[in-house]
């Protein structure tokens, strides 16, 4: 007797925070859905070792907070001031306008992921397989990260820009308190630290992220704690104080990235479509990934819905599925492309090694904190 593959509405490639969180927004539409990750759910550790934090908007918190997955109040610090640094002088702050609540939060990535894990957990609607498990579905949708198989399989290309640079992650205490500041420093180095506030308001816990030439992040994460942190505290002209690891370091390479190709055909998945790292990677200097990636299954959830037309059933027609998707990619497309555009350009405008442009920049970021519209702008975009 032949036994056929379980059948779904959607079969969703890789179960990170942008594939799970797809997977319980399709769930409330009443959907049938795959969720496919590389490890058997039963061998996903319990603990995790990931230090990174990420810092989130008001949309990725509102649309977290549907899906009942936002962190407890002890894994999320409001952020309500960001400081920026040039390497000449230029400064620029943003603060927490009154009628809001915070500028952005950083969220304790463990936490996220085990709130994500949960929610999944509990959504009888949600079926978790391993990946290469038969599947078939109305719609494949590929949220794998930026090295993923199937994307390559798909002969997905990217246009990319690799950087010289890697990033050094770790968690440090520090003397003083953080006081809900987000904290950025260009270097005249081309280098670009940033110190996100951890552990609530009286928090005195930082998580790093320091964008290095590779070489030199390579020897600062192969350099001894109190090296590293001596280093650190010049770099960031000791606003904190004294500082000291309470974490491993974590390395990374830096790039730009973006698929040409979103959506198509063909005849291993049938119709599919990508989303998240899968489709884009930004420097992360502007803390931008998961919030572009949250906003993607946001709006592919939204147009999904659409064509299910009030009913609890997916059965649209190949046309009509076809175009929400192409709608989907256009709009998706049109959202990072700023973002993208912002985050190479600092980088671009930082590394450069010129007396002129070092003085032309920091007298820029010396009038941007005096143009109150276009902070406000700023403001709204950090939200």
């Amino acid at each position: 007797m032949t036994v056929s593959a379980p059948s779904f509405d959607i079969c969703i490639h890789g179960a990170g925070f942008v594939g799970r969180t797809l997977a319980l927004l399709l769930a409330k539409q009443h959907l049938r859905v795959a969720l496919l990750s590389k490890d058997s759910p039963t061998n996903e550790s319990a603990e995790s070792t990931d230090i990174r934090a990420f810092a989130l908007s008001g949309a990725s918190k509102d649309l977290l907070n549907s899906i009942h997955a936002w962190p407890a109040d002890s894994a999320v610090t409001p952020v309500r001031v960001m400081q920026v640094f040039g390497d000449a002088g230029g400064h620029v702050q943003l603060d927490t306008p009154e009628h809001a609540l915070a500028l952005n939060w950083i969220v304790d990535v463990p936490a996220l992921e085990a709130a994500l894990k949960e929610q999944v957990a509990r959504e009888p609607s949600v079926v978790c397989l391993t990946e290469g498990a038969a599947c078939e579905a109305k719609l494949h949708v590929v949220c794998e990260g930026r090295t993923s198989r199937i994307a390559a399989e798909l002969g997905i290309a990217f246009e990319t820009i690799r950087y010289p640079q890697h990033a050094v992650a770790a968690r440090l205490g520090c003397e003083l308190p953080h006081d809900n500041a987000a904290r950025q420093w260009f270097t005249e180095l081309g280098e670009v630290l940033a110190l996100l506030p951890m552990q609530g308001s009286a928090g005195h816990e930082v998580a790093l992220v320091w964008s290095l030439e590779s070489k030199r992040a390579k020897e600062m994460l192969a350099a001894s704690d109190v090296d590293f942190c001596a280093a650190l505290e010049i770099s960031a002209n000791r606003a904190l104080g004294a500082m000291q690891l309470s974490s491993v370091r974590a390395l990374w390479p830096l790039q730009l990235a973006r698929a040409q190709q979103w959506t198509g055909q063909s005849s291993t998945l049938g119709t599919w479509v990508i989303a998240g790292d899968a489709a884009h990677t930004v420097h992360p200097l502007a803390g931008q990934g998961l919030n572009l990636g949250l906003g993607d299954v946001a709006h592919l959830a939204q147009s999904l819905k659409a064509v299910q037309a009030g009913s609890p059933l997916f059965r649209p027609t190949q046309t009509k599925l076809n175009r929400a998707l192409q709608s989907y990619a256009r709009a998706r497309q049109a959202a990072a492309a700023p973002i993208a555009g912002v985050t190479d350009g600092l980088h671009l405008l930082f590394a450069r090694d010129s007396a002129l442009l070092a003085r032309v920049r920091n007298l820029g970021m010396s009038w941007l904190n005096r143009a109150s519209g276009i902070k406000n702008l700023l403001i709204k975009q950090a939200q």
